[in-house]
Formats: structure tokens, sequence, C-alpha cells
């Protein structure tokens, strides 16, 4: 198990009056089962990894829902634009720059085949 400082990041408004908000927190990180095992011996630690647990899971079955509601609701075109949007906008998140419109199109129907395949 490690724990290691992380900080968020959240950017409010557009250029030029656009703000940005950061705060630090502490992540832990179970890296063998036996850190999991001994996490789990404290009452607590054991509450904490379920809550985790749970969360986790139903944070994908909520990703796979909501991906298929706006599908449905909106068309899939609707859904494929916004898939297109969304990874543009992480690549320059990441300081890369934004894939031609044809390739993140492509890119994004590759995500969603996989996305319907769980």
């Amino acid at each position: 198990m490690k724990t290691e400082q992380s900080s968020v990041t959240l950017k409010v408004g557009t250029a030029p009056d656009e703000k940005e908000f950061t705060r630090a927190y502490t992540k832990v990180t179970y890296e063998t089962a036996a850190d999991v095992v001994e996490a789990m011996q404290n009452p607590d630690g054991l509450k904490a990894i379920i809550g985790a647990l749970n969360y986790g899971l139903d944070l994908k079955l909520r990703a796979k829902v909501r991906q298929q509601l706006d599908s449905e609701s909106a068309g899939p075109e609707k859904a494929l634009e916004k898939m297109i949007k969304t990874l543009n906008a992480q690549r320059v998140a990441l300081g890369k720059p934004e894939l031609p419109y044809e390739v993140a199109k492509a890119k994004a129907i590759a995500l969603q085949a996989a996305m319907a395949e769980d």
C-alpha cells in the first residue's frame, strides 16, 4: 500500500476570463492482495474498501447506462459527436493536439463498440 499526494484542478469559464482552482488530496493505493487483506483487518478499513468497491462498480454501470440512455434519447449521432468532443478536449488537456475529425470519429466509434461489449 502506498500513500501519495495528488491534486484536482477545475477550470471555470472561458478564455480570457477563465479561472483555475486546484486542491490537493492524499490518495491511498493498494498494490497487492496482502495490502487489501491488511486494511480489512481494521473495521474502518474494511468499511472503506467495501464502500470504494461498491462505488467503483456502480460508477462503471452508471457510465454504461448513461451512454445507452444518451444514445437512445438523442440518437446515436449526438452521442458520437459528444464522444468526439470529449476525446479532443481530453487530448488538449494533456497537451496533445486535437485529432482530425475523421480520426477522432473512428476512435469514438471503436470506443462505443468496446463499451457495448461489456
